[in-house]
């Protein structure tokens, strides 16, 4: 729903601050900032359950507690993949008994053929965190995996863990048990797939039993990095952005949402301030506030960065090539730090003890 009052006046203006930012650096902060407003409204069961609700078969439906979830503390995905993925683990009841629901938020933009091997793994990780939780359990609790996708292509890669062996159809089946249930020696597991590729996801996530919180936050989790027009991105959802604010909880997931598309785009600040007339005041307000801040951030970041890369000509001036151990030392400095270094360097009293001790 379009606010079309005109242009309104404000104590703070984006507008100001003039150039964008490099769409680099945009990505980088990307899968960061997608892990960060997941978090903030999936870490809350009433939103989680929603988005499970539009997914599972009823089958399934019938058998969890989805009332009931309750968010369970950590993370299972390697330090070397938190970049492509988010997850949130629910403890909830199956049929009366203990169970899981673990949710996979993909972050590249293309299918990842070896998720099924993935999610098994993750799984595996939680099995092993409930027996060592529950050492008198004598059997292990359902686990419902589910990954969500909002990447560029629709996902084509393969939800079962059996088309990941090098087996041909014809070894597949002569390895069937005889109850033809199963597969010796062939783990059967297959997660299920929220596939929101698709050109019409606001149609889709609209359509759905969806929280708005968890509508919104599933409609901008979806926006490509380095975007330079908040329109497409932020301009379906005007309306949920209005009434989502005047919620408990709904002015602080306004922030968030700000910093999460001040940070993964490259939206000048005229047409930022542009966008901003055409949402509710007090929307336009917190969205203002918050890219003011963030300009203000990142004019300091960088200041500071093109300070160290100035010490940095310098020092290898003087010192010939630095290794990779005094690069760090020098990208991961204070200002203050650098300034000091910079002040002996001009002495000539600085030796690279000083910056790698």
């Amino acid at each position: 729903m379009d606010n079309a009052s005109g242009p309104r006046a404000t104590a703070h203006t984006v507008a100001a601050h003039g150039r964008k930012r490099p769409r680099a650096a945009a990505a980088r902060r990307a899968s960061q900032q997608r892990d960060g407003l997941f978090r903030a409204v999936f870490s809350q069961p009433v939103h989680a359950a929603s988005e499970l609700r539009s997914v599972l078969p009823a089958r399934v439906l019938e058998r969890l507690d989805l009332d009931g979830l309750e968010v369970v503390p950590g993370s299972f995905v390697s330090e070397a993949l938190r970049q492509q993925h988010t997850d949130a683990l629910f403890a909830t009841r199956w049929a009366g008994r203990d169970a899981y629901l673990f949710v996979l938020l993909e972050h590249q933009s293309t299918p990842d053929p070896w998720m099924a091997w993935r999610m098994l793994g993750y799984q595996v990780r939680i099995w092993e965190r409930h027996l060592k939780e529950n050492p008198e359990a004598s059997r292990l609790p359902v686990i419902v995996p589910v990954v969500i996708y909002q990447g560029e292509r629709p996902w084509k890669a393969s939800t079962e863990f059996a088309d990941l062996l090098d087996l041909d159809p014809d070894e597949r089946a002569e390895l069937d048990l005889e109850n033809g249930t199963g597969t010796a020696g062939v783990p059967r597991f297959v997660y299920l797939l929220d596939d929101l590729s698709g050109a019409d996801t606001e149609v889709i996530l609209r359509s759905r039993p969806l929280t708005e919180e968890a509508m919104l936050a599933l409609g901008l989790l979806g926006a490509p990095a380095g975007f330079d027009d908040p329109d497409p991105v932020l301009g379906p959802w005007r309306d949920l952005l209005a009434r989502v604010r005047g919620r408990p909880g709904g002015e602080r997931l306004l922030v968030t949402i700000a910093i999460y598309t001040w940070n993964i785009s490259t939206v000048s600040g005229e047409r930022m301030e542009e966008f901003m007339t055409t949402l509710e005041p007090e929307v336009a307000d917190t969205f203002v506030s918050t890219w003011d801040r963030g300009m203000a951030e990142a004019r300091t970041e960088g200041e500071a960065r093109g300070h160290a890369a100035l010490f940095a000509t310098q020092a290898a001036y003087r010192f010939g090539d630095l290794d990779p151990a005094v690069m760090a030392a020098i990208d991961t400095a204070t200002t203050e730090q650098i300034t000091a270094w910079s002040m002996k360097l001009v002495e000539g009293t600085l030796t690279l003890d000083d910056l790698v001790p």
